[in-house]
């Protein structure tokens, strides 16, 4: 992504998520299925970072949050979409065909998805660089600053990046001037630019602890259906349908709050509701349905709320050069986690499931 930019990257992966897609509709056994689909959750994360990417880094500052959340409101009307088609189309095949074929309708992406600027400035491509910004000034009818004016900043930005690549590589140039053994070193060094220093590596362990524990609970109160005996496609509904208020107060509660304050205070409300409706079920067996979907759905709208916030956190926490590093680092750390947290909701419905025997059977005994 840093090699060759986030918008070639976003492109080859509609490409192959849309090959993989109508392979594994024709595929002939579960293994292969299971093989393909792997390769397109794959591309399909690779996908959403490069985009999630270019958003950022075609957004000020002040304006970070509010594009992050309509960004991320897309997938929550998956989600929604999700549920209504899979209720639809019972048959895997045609169902992973209409899962696909969006992807079809994403190849427009060729004539309308702009590349990053910070990136073609990180690698010197003013031109294109000025291009790029002039027709978005265009689009949003604002008038640039004289073109000397604007090019000596756009200047000042792109030596100002290279500075940090230098101190990154050690000082020692560009990979491109250097030997085949210091060019496997440097690109070692550049692969661990996240952690050059006792701040940066501290930050990052901190910060695969909150990815970590924000995807495990996203994804197991997202699967959570038969935990509390609800009807899967109406659940997920409905949790898509809350994430989209979310994403929007999200929006707001940073603006007055700030960035850290608010991701704290969406794990503590998450740990709340959650701890509530864990306690109601182990406890109490008659509980009614609408009150385990309702403390689901609120615990939902917190770590949703949470999961957008840590991508626009971590990737505000690093420069241009070391973001794609950065965001896909811990990107791999919340995959751990959503891979866990469906095991872990097997666990408690075996669990609970024993609680409900043991309980029946008490009330034969005192029968």
């Amino acid at each position: 992504m840093d090699a060759f930019g986030r918008r070639p990257v976003s492109l080859a992966m509609i490409v192959l998520s849309l090959l993989l897609g109508l392979g594994s509709c024709a595929s002939s056994s579960a293994e292969v299925f299971i093989a393909l689909r792997c390769c397109l959750s794959a591309t399909g994360s690779a996908l959403y970072l490069s985009s999630f990417l270019i958003v950022m880094e075609l957004s000020s500052p002040s304006t970070r949050s509010a594009f992050g959340s309509m960004f991320v409101s897309f997938w929550a009307l998956g989600i929604i979409l999700l549920s209504g088609i899979a209720y639809l189309v019972r048959s895997w095949r045609h169902l992973q065909a209409a899962l696909v074929l969006p992807y079809s309708v994403l190849l427009v992406s060729y004539w309308v998805l702009p590349e990053s600027p910070r990136w073609l400035l990180l690698k010197g491509r003013h031109d294109d660089a000025e291009a790029i910004l002039t027709k978005i000034a265009a689009v949003n009818r604002r008038q640039l600053p004289p073109r000397h004016v604007f090019r000596a900043a756009l200047m000042r930005i792109a030596q100002q990046s290279t500075a940090d690549g230098r101190r990154e590589l050690g000082g020692r140039g560009t990979k491109r001037g250097l030997e085949a053994g210091q060019q496997v070193a440097a690109g070692i060094r550049y692969i661990l630019s996240p952690y050059s220093t006792t701040a940066l590596a501290c930050r990052m362990m901190i910060l695969f602890v909150l990815w970590f524990s924000v995807s495990f609970i996203y994804y197991g109160v997202s699967l959570n259906a038969t935990n509390i005996s609800a009807d899967p496609y109406l659940y997920m509904f409905l949790g898509g349908m809350c994430e989209i208020p979310a994403y929007l107060l999200l929006w707001l509660l940073v603006a007055r709050a700030g960035r850290r304050p608010s991701l704290s205070g969406l794990y503590l409300l998450c740990a709340i509701f959650i701890s509530a409706n864990a306690a109601l079920m182990f406890t109490t067996p008659d509980v009614p349905m609408a009150t385990k979907i309702s403390l689901s759905l609120v615990a939902k709208m917190g770590i949703a709320a949470a999961f957008n916030l840590i991508y626009l956190y971590t990737a505000e926490l690093f420069t241009t050069k070391q973001r794609s590093l950065a965001v896909g680092h811990n990107s791999i750390c919340s995959r751990i986690g959503s891979s866990i947290s469906p095991y872990v909701n097997d666990l408690l419905v075996v669990q609970e499931c024993v609680l409900h025997v043991k309980v029946d059977e008490g009330s034969e005994n005192g029968g």
